[in-house]
């Protein structure tokens, strides 16, 4: 029997000049959160991207550039809650519509920025399988991550000191390579052997 031909879909077509469109979705975070299962959300966390929700989307000339970040903040107390989704269409209606789709790199910086300010994370708050954690839960759960470089910023003066450090550092480098020369003499001979 002949096996059936599947016509692939637009989102895996490999034919040239045509994108996959971006997924705002994490899978893994999805099955973490239906198993409820603290350490599969870490995983997920940690090696995946995580959409959260924007106040306004980010500027089009300008696409690296995260967006302004939607937070909730309870009128009663003041308290102020990130909200995670694993998918954007598990993102309730009565939020801002626009979302983001932000790196492990982005969520541990962001986090850490604003420890002070954010008392709690949810997860799917809407479900359909919710969590909620601590910012400090998380950002122990994430742990120490690969730097990111397309958010990393640098200030002309940061540049500047390493520029500085790395000239020294390659000075240091050469006096310490002709005082070994210097020990061992002229070059292609060994210190010792007879002159011809």
């Amino acid at each position: 029997m002949a096996p059936k031909s599947r016509k692939p879909s637009r989102a895996v077509s490999k034919k040239k000049g045509v994108k996959r469109p971006l997924q705002f979705r994490s899978e893994a975070l999805a099955q973490a959160l239906e198993r409820q299962d603290m350490a599969a959300v870490a995983f997920a966390l940690r090696n995946g991207n995580t959409v959260v929700p924007l106040k306004k989307a980010a500027d089009k000339d300008r696409p690296l550039e995260p967006g302004e970040i939607w937070t909730y903040r309870d009128p009663a107390t003041e308290e102020i809650a990130l909200l995670l989704f694993s998918d954007a269409a598990h993102k309730p209606a009565n939020l801002p519509p626009a979302v983001g789709l932000q790196s492990p790199q982005w969520l541990a910086s962001f986090l850490s920025a604003h420890a002070d300010e954010i008392t709690t994370v949810f997860l799917d708050i809407a479900g359909p399988h919710p969590m909620q954690a601590s910012p400090a839960d998380l950002l122990a759960a994430l742990g120490p991550l690969p730097v990111d470089f397309d958010s990393v910023v640098f200030e002309e003066s940061d540049v500047d000191d390493a520029v500085a450090e790395v000239e020294a550092a390659g000075a240091e480098a050469a006096a310490s390579a002709d005082a070994d020369a210097d020990e061992s003499g002229p070059a292609g001979k060994a210190s010792g052997a007879p002159e011809a």
